[in-house]
């Protein structure tokens, strides 16, 4: 099955321009509510001056409910991947290059602003703050300007700090308060639990020797540079280095840092459409198995060295979820929910011939002209030979329905205004088969409302004939 989750929150932001004359890419400037977003690369004779990435984010009760699908088995082994798709005004991009999409860390809002507001709007997130609120002063930064992203990190690292000796002299009755990752504080005294004499080195092996024998922590020691370690590993080791410290100066435990092992996702382009149809399954596994601890979304942006260097170039523009068009960003959800045409799901039936020597007619049976948006819908398909041969009998010959055989049906849905192929041809759009015939589950809320779909049918034959089975198998989706 192909399901469509449809972004609740997206945006783009620029690092804002490194030429005076070039007003419209303000770092701080909102474009939330922009009907594109935008990934690009701006160049003043031939050197790069600015660059722009794009924020998406899929979150909100589709999501969760998808989420309950994966966790209960209703969903069994998805596919998930990120759709982009370009609107007019996509130009000098380059021949080959690549897309990275990365897991953002930190919290944002989309904001209020458009790219031809002016003044330009600073409400809500940009290049250098997450949420920005210029009314009431309550703004937050990115902690890495350009937006935020967990790093692929395959295992998790030891929170350290460290204490520099810088006055021996100075030291007497001093204390360090140390806290563990059991939250309990361990506080040193000079003259009760250590002692400074000598000279700074001397003084930091001694506080050193005391560190090493506490609960939870241990050290090690370079002339007059003690580094501390938390003994469990992961952020929640970074606690904290307290106290009176006359005869010296403390960095914090800031360094632990939990395993994420998400790889952050690439598609590469070569001489074709810009749309994006990337795979992040990892990503948002990582958001179901809280391996992510949030799901802030994924930031868009050139591939490595591409987004910096001057060889690269490309203005990429794609629909926002502020289009009114059919093609807001969206994540697909894809699925093998099909049921094998074997053993005892066909029941009594008897299968088409597929030899290529008999002309079948294939259609959708009991197809009504409307559904609820809301619906799961089992799409029954009739297969039959186009014709029966006559023969002379004294009964009532009834022309039953047959079904495909296994892996011989497929099903594709399109839009019938555009041809927008939603449900392609492919191993997650196979028909299954039950005693009544071959047939197709689709939820109906993937779709946009208020618009006419048309189911198409392809059988493959024997011979190698793939035929195409249309014949205005139209239907329309309604709240």
């Amino acid at each position: 099955m192909h399901y469509f989750i449809y972004s609740t929150a997206d945006s783009w932001i620029t690092s804002g321009s490194l030429y005076a004359g070039i007003s419209s890419s303000n770092s701080q400037q909102n474009f939330g509510q922009d009907e594109v977003l935008e990934v690009k690369k701006e160049f003043i004779d031939g050197s790069l001056q600015y660059f722009s990435r794009a924020v998406v984010n899929f979150k909100g009760t589709d999501f969760t409910s998808l989420s309950a699908s994966v966790a209960d088995g209703t969903i069994t082994n998805p596919v998930y991947k990120l759709r982009l798709y370009e609107t007019e005004g996509v130009s000098d991009l380059s021949t080959e290059y690549s897309l990275l999409a990365s897991p953002i860390s930190e919290s944002w809002d989309e904001g209020i602003g458009k790219f031809g507001d002016n003044p330009a709007t600073l409400e809500g997130m940009s290049w250098e703050y997450r949420n920005q609120y210029v009314q009431n002063g309550t703004s937050q930064s990115w902690s890495t300007p350009g937006c935020t992203v967990y790093l692929d990190h395959s295992s998790a690292v030891t929170a350290s700090g460290t204490f520099t000796v810088t006055d021996y002299t100075v030291a007497s009755t001093d204390t360090v308060v140390l806290t563990n990752v059991a939250g309990t504080e361990i506080t040193l005294t000079e003259g009760t639990n250590f002692t400074a004499e000598t000279s700074n080195n001397v003084t930091a092996t001694n506080l050193s020797n005391i560190i090493g024998a506490q609960t939870g922590l241990s050290a090690s020691v370079a002339a007059a540079v003690v580094t501390l370690f938390q003994e469990a590993t992961g952020s929640a080791g970074n606690t904290s280095i307290g106290g009176t410290q006359n005869f010296g100066t403390a960095v914090d435990f800031t360094s632990g840092r939990d395993a994420t092992a998400i790889s952050a996702s690439t598609q590469t382009f070569s001489y074709e459409s810009p749309d994006v149809n990337m795979n992040i399954s990892d990503m948002v596994n990582g958001w179901f198995d809280t391996r992510l601890s949030q799901n802030y979304g994924l930031l868009l942006q050139f591939s490595g060295s591409q987004e910096n260097n001057n060889t690269t170039t490309g203005q990429l523009k794609f629909f926002s979820r502020n289009t009114n068009t059919i093609y807001p960003p969206k994540l697909e959800v894809l699925w093998d929910d099909h049921v094998a045409a074997t053993g005892d799901s066909t029941g009594s039936l008897s299968s088409i011939d597929v030899s290529g020597t008999t002309k079948n007619f294939v259609y959708v049976k009991g197809l009504r002209n409307r559904y609820k948006e809301t619906e799961k819908v089992k799409f029954r398909i009739g297969a039959r030979p186009s014709y029966v041969p006559k023969t002379v009998s004294t009964t009532y010959n009834d022309v039953t329905s047959s079904f495909i055989p296994e892996g011989s049906g497929s099903y594709s849905i399109i839009d019938s205004s555009t041809g927008e192929v939603l449900v392609p041809f492919d191993t997650y759009s196979k028909l299954s088969c039950d005693v009544s015939g071959s047939y197709f589950n689709q939820w109906l809320n993937t779709f946009q409302p208020n618009r006419v779909y048309k189911i198409l049918i392809k059988v493959l034959y024997d011979d190698n004939q793939e035929i195409i089975y249309d014949d205005n198998f139209e239907f329309k989706i309604v709240r």
